[in-house]
């Protein structure tokens, strides 16, 4: 190989007559004439020119290439451990049982990792780490489109990683101003990942000349051009860095506005300083960069510059991973790993991961303790002190008293024949039940506790009662707090044994926790354990009724038993739901568990346990307000109880769940004023302005996970309001309404069928009740207006048949004691009368007609109204029923 042409005149001017040996001599000569050849030469050229000086003076040859690979093994090792842990625990075993965002993000940076993988180890054993001088023509040409290719993969995979870790932080911090921050750092790394990408493809045309560069045997440089690599390099690593600091800073500029205590914000600022290593090996790669695309020994000067970046992704990769990998540490060794924490007793409990696997491991524990279960079963019966069962009948009977004159009051279904249409003059307002309540505990003779903390220890509840086992209590807790546990606000730090403690503070609680979890287990047990925790359970309401002040314990337990009363044994409202939530909020006005909001001094920062009794406070106002939709009775609410709910999002303290709860209980306060008022007469213009003017007050939330409850409730909320409507004999219902009330009805029934996962069995019951409701209306809806709407071209039969899919999907939820099966008897039972000759289309051809039909088999409903909630009523057995004042179709 000869000299390039343009480097004669730099040997000549530095070795005069000597020749190219002079470089030889170590005494800088070489350097000089290093310089000189990049002017006045390309770099392709130089390049060969500093092969053939060195090859010449036979210069040893350096070889770093396997210390490289070793390092890639290792980066490839630890990553790949975090990254298929992360990946397998968030789609086989977390609570969501899906991979996220954030999940899918470093999924495909994983992807693109695997071809750069290959790449790495290719470019090493093509002279990576080597003096070009030992590197034969063919292998640098290798490294040369090795290199080309790992630069492109290098933009892609650190764009991804910080996507991800964006996407990651989006599901920290609820506010707002944080997250259009975030989002905008998305569409900026993604931009940024694209240019740059675009950038390092096209560096040099025509592109094929990123090979042919280090050809240096053809040397072919005709019509080739580049941009300035070396300053797109150092501009790429400038704005890299940047961005790191970026994404450690965001964190860190909201721990401050944690609720946390400043051990735990220590804790979490460590935490998130653990990306602060990506940022450091930046740095490092930084000072490597001045070599690149700017050097005659490429093979060995960007060594480093690869060597860095290797490590970058790979220290970006753990990084992401790293705060999965606790909730992974701990589903696979719980007892080394679980987050610890000390008790009362001073012992050390570990907690549980809260991945949905805790189900299979429940399951498993439950049915390896069913004979010991009934054993205790078999042992059951606890000592009643005479005074309590005393106290408990009068309650009892006062209870039913004030159930009655609600029922008087507010609702004229309590017997089949009686008219809807009755006009009645107001009733004069009963008492609150928590003064009629507590007029007879005073007559009674009980006194408040003086201390919940102490409670005597002669007070036994299931576990101490032989009636639950420990073990079996534990794995029900775990099942609940799983799916259930965020409506009472039940820790997710604490292990379950910590929060068995805490739950164990009250019967009452401890009952209905275990009474809800174990529908969720197997029929056997659930039959077997069920009836007795519900009657159990009454007892134990009764009792509470009569203690005031109450501790959070008993709100927690007050409002599971009103969520999800339906299921209990299968007897809707055997629990009166609006009576527990009215006495809740009533004794909740005083109590100290919900601390006034007015008295927060401006900028005193929140504890997490007063956003936590807020919440619970709020859940209770749902709760309590479903009632009162749903049964027509009175609320315990007013506007200013409606508006103290909102004022937690003053705080910015607030996930998407939480704030969904917010817009839940104003929603239903206008349901109640608008669309359901106690006087029975509808303003539908009024109840339209309403509702719309809500949902522009929570548009945002629309566009949030799991938004379709709220449009199930916002549709419930206009279907209501003309069925009240339509019920009123001076209805102003034309067949644009009706039309309206089938469309809205169908919406309802699609969105519940249509967005069905893991969590559709435990979900509230309320949310059966609504879409029950709107089956029935759609129903009946049909059976009056058929003709007329067959004429104005609507599918009856398509109607018809999403009833009996409606019917068919409610079956296939949970155990047979789930409220969806009760339900799917009441909506078949009722279809059979309303529609009793519907033959589906292909009734001819199709061997399936035969499940169709025999899907709408039901079992004879019971025929006492009052097991049925108010929403449906008694209009189940008449099919005419409160249908005679029904608007004519204009």
């Amino acid at each position: 190989m000869s000299l390039p042409s343009c480097a004669i005149s730099c040997v000549t001017a530095i070795c005069a007559q000597a020749g190219i040996i002079c470089l030889c001599g170590g005494d800088g000569l070489e350097r000089t004439a290093d310089t000189c050849v990049k002017h006045a030469c390309s770099l392709p050229e130089a390049i060969a020119f500093r092969n053939i000086t060195e090859t010449t003076c036979q210069t040893p040859v350096r070889d770093e290439s396997k210390r490289f690979i070793v390092m890639v093994v290792l980066v490839v090792a630890m990553a790949g451990v975090m990254l298929v842990g992360r990946l397998a625990y968030k789609q086989f075993f977390s609570v969501m049982g899906r991979l996220d965002s954030a999940d899918w993000s470093i999924l495909a940076a994983t992807l693109v990792c695997l071809p750069s993988i290959a790449v790495n180890v290719n470019m090493a054993i093509h002279g990576l780490g080597k003096d070009i001088w030992g590197i034969s023509p063919h292998d640098l040409i290798l490294f040369g489109l090795y290199f080309y290719v790992i630069q492109i993969l290098y933009i892609v995979l650190m764009g991804l990683i910080k996507i991800s870790l964006t996407l990651f932080y989006l599901t920290l911090f609820p506010g707002r101003t944080i997250r259009t921050l975030l989002w905008g750092t998305v569409c900026f790394h993604a931009v940024f990942t694209f240019v740059f990408a675009m950038v390092a493809i096209f560096q040099c045309l025509p592109v094929s000349y990123q090979r042919a560069k280090y050809d240096l045997q053809e040397l072919k440089l005709a019509n080739a051009h580049c941009m300035d690599i070396n300053a797109s390099g150092w501009s790429n690593a400038a704005i890299t860095l940047a961005s790191d600091v970026w994404l450690i800073g965001i964190p860190l500029s909201q721990i401050r506005k944690l609720r946390l205590h400043w051990k735990k914000k220590v804790g979490a600022t460590l935490m998130f300083l653990t990306g602060a290593g990506v940022t450091i090996v930046s740095i490092l790669r930084l000072q490597s960069i001045r070599f690149y695309a700017n050097t005659t020994n490429p093979t060995r000067d960007q060594f480093d510059i690869v060597w860095y970046s290797t490590i970058e992704v790979g220290v970006g990769l753990i990084c992401t991973c790293m705060p999965a990998m606790r909730l992974v540490l701990d589903h696979v060794a719980p007892q080394i790993f679980g987050s610890s924490r000390r008790g009362r007793d001073g012992k050390q409990s570990t907690q549980p991961s809260s991945s949905s696997s805790q189900n299979q491991f429940a399951f498993t524990t439950i049915e390896s303790n069913t004979i010991e279960t009934r054993a205790h079963v078999k042992a059951w019966g606890a000592h009643q002190d005479t005074r309590l069962e005393r106290l408990e009948r009068t309650v009892g009977a006062l209870v039913d008293r004030l159930d009655e004159q609600s029922r008087d009051q507010g609702n004229a279904t309590t017997t089949v024949l009686q008219s809807r249409t009755e006009e009645r003059p107001p009733a004069e307002p009963n008492p609150a039940p928590v003064i009629l309540i507590r007029e007879a505990a005073t007559d009674a003779g009980v006194s408040p506790p003086g201390q919940f903390d102490s409670l005597p220890s002669s007070v036994s509840d299931v576990i101490s009662a032989g009636l639950v086992t420990s073990s079996t209590a534990r794995s029900l807790l775990k099942l609940f707090r799983v799916h259930y546990g965020r409506w009472v606000r039940f820790s997710e730090q604490i292990s379950t044994e910590g929060l068995l403690s805490q739950v164990r503070k009250s019967s009452l609680l401890l009952c209905s926790v275990l009474l809800i979890a174990v529908r969720h287990t197997t029929q056997e047990l659930a039959d077997e354990l069920a009836p007795r925790l519900f009657r159990e359970a009454k007892s134990l309401v009764s009792k509470a009724l009569l203690v005031v002040p109450q501790p959070a314990e008993h709100f927690q337990a007050i409002l599971i038993l009103s969520l999800w009363s339906t299921t209990i044994g299968q007897q809707p409202l055997s629990i009166d739901g609006w009576l527990l939530t009215g006495y809740a909020l009533q004794q909740g006005f005083a109590s100290a568990c919900f601390p006034d909001p007015g008295k927060l001094g401006p900028g005193q920062e929140i504890e997490q346990s007063y956003i936590d009794a807020w919440c619970l406070w709020n859940h209770l106002c749902v709760a309590h307000l479903q009632y009162c939709v749903g049964t027509r009775r009175p609320a315990m609410l007013n506007q200013d109880h409606v508006d103290r709910c909102s004022h937690l999002l003053e705080t910015g303290s607030l996930k998407n769940y939480e704030a969904r709860m917010v817009a839940e209980v104003k929603l239903y306060w206008v349901i109640y004023t608008k669309c359901c008022p106690q006087s029975n007469r509808v303003d539908l213009q009024d109840a339209r302005v309403a509702l719309q003017n809500w949902k522009k007050e929570w548009a945002s939330l629309f566009d949030e996970p799991r938004s379709q409850f709220l449009q199930m409730g916002f549709h419930f909320a206009h279907l209501l309001a003309y069925y009240q409507s339509a019920r009123s004999p001076q209805s102003l219902m034309d067949a644009s309404i009706i039309l309206e009330m089938i469309d809205l009805a169908s919406t309802i029934i699609n969105l519940a069928m249509d967005t069905t996962d893991d969590r559709t069995r435990h979900l509230t019951d309320h949310i059966y009740h609504l879409v029950t409701f709107s089956a029935l209306t759609l129903c009946r809806l049909v059976h009056m207006y058929e003709d007329q709407l067959r004429i104005a071209n609507v599918d009856v039969d398509c109607l018809d048949c999403l009833v009996t899919k409606l019917v068919t999907w409610f079956r296939s939820i949970g155990l047979p004691c789930h409220a969806a099966h009760l339900l799917s008897d009441i909506v078949s039972s009722q279809f059979q009368k309303l529609r009793p000759n519907y033959v589906p289309a292909d009734a001819a051809a199709s061997t399936a007609t035969h499940y169709n039909l025999t899907v709408l088999d039901a079992s004879p409903l019971p025929s006492d109204v009052g097991f049925y909630p108010d929403l449906i009523g008694s209009e189940l057995f008449d099919v005419n029923e409160g249908m005679t004042s029904w608007p004519q179709w204009s």
